[in-house]
């Protein structure tokens, strides 16, 4: 009787920490890209961010082409950019697991793409990824 409680026991563990490391290795993030064509030229860049699994304090985007000429961050948040990376925080209005934020980016090109990291009150959350 004792073996078969150690075999359930060790079972349900397992599944646990398969539960926990699937999730991590999900990523902390999903994100949903539109891109319109601005009047003048450039393009609007619409991106939705919802948290998965833990609270997002802060994105952090490497844009590859270097071709961010404006930004808008939503609510609550502050985005700074310089040479292709853009940061985004928040500390009172972070984004909440299956909540979503949106950043308008604007662009200088239609074919952009950006290295992400999303970071949680003090640590990188997950490995990021490229949108």
């Amino acid at each position: 009787m004792n073996i078969r409680k150690s075999i359930l026991a060790t079972a349900l563990i397992s599944l646990i920490l398969v539960t926990s490391s699937l999730t991590a290795i999900a990523g902390s993030a999903k994100f949903a890209k539109s891109i319109v064509p601005a009047e003048d030229g450039t393009y609007m860049v619409k991106l939705r961010v919802t948290a998965v699994g833990s609270r997002i304090y802060t994105l952090k985007l490497k844009d590859r082409s270097a071709s961010i000429i404006d930004v808008y961050a939503p609510k609550g948040w502050c985005i700074v950019t310089d040479d292709g990376m853009l940061i985004a925080r928040s500390m009172k209005h972070s984004i909440s697991p299956g909540k979503s934020v949106e950043l308008v980016i604007y662009t200088s090109t239609k074919n952009v793409h950006f290295d992400w990291s999303a970071f949680g009150m003090f640590k990188q959350l997950g490995k990021g990824g490229t949108i």
